[in-house]
């Protein structure tokens, strides 16, 4: 196992980022200690960080990629929920 400890993978996500990043996360860290209770916390602030700079563009992206088809066994009302979200901001 990798990470033990829900403090160890906390510890190796602190570690991680850098810059920007890093910044963000590092108010929330205190001297001997760590104010995230999972590395979930940490993901999902950074995530509300940043987010996407050109939806657009990214949209279109998604759409003209080879790989963006109905997987197989994926119900056809699944995917058109799939396609619509992605689309949205065309």
């Amino acid at each position: 196992m990798l990470f033990p400890f829900k403090k160890n993978k906390i510890n190796y996500i602190y570690n991680y980022y850098k810059s920007t990043a890093f910044n963000i996360i590092k108010a929330r860290f205190i001297k001997g200690g760590v104010l995230f209770k999972t590395s979930k916390e940490i993901i999902k602030l950074i995530n509300s960080n940043f987010s996407t700079f050109n939806p657009i563009s990214d949209a279109e992206a998604t759409i003209y990629n080879l790989d963006f088809i109905i997987k197989e066994g994926e119900k056809f009302n699944i995917f058109l929920a799939r396609f619509l979200s992605t689309i949205a901001p065309l």
